[in-house]
C-alpha cells in the first residue's frame, strides 16, 4: 500500500482469520486504500497452489 499497489493478498499460516481480520480487510476496501484485499488461509493457500500444480508439501531446510 505504501507503494501505490492497489490490490492485496494476505497469507496466514492459521486455518482461519478471525472476524476482526475480516473486518478489516473489507473496511480496507470501503476506504478506497485498495481495490481487492485477499485472505488466504493455509487450507486456500494450499488449494490455490494445488491447482497450479505444484506439490502441497514443502521441505525447508
Amino acid at each position: 500500500m505504501l507503494e501505490g499497489a492497489k490490490n492485496c493478498a494476505f497469507v496466514t499460516t492459521a486455518g482461519h482469520f478471525s472476524p476482526q481480520a475480516i473486518k478489516t480487510a473489507r473496511k480496507a476496501i470501503s476506504n478506497n486504500l485498495v481495490d481487492t484485499f485477499e485472505l488466504f488461509d493455509c487450507n486456500r493457500f494450499l488449494d490455490a497452489l494445488n491447482s497450479l500444480g505444484t506439490p502441497k508439501s514443502f521441505e525447508f531446510n
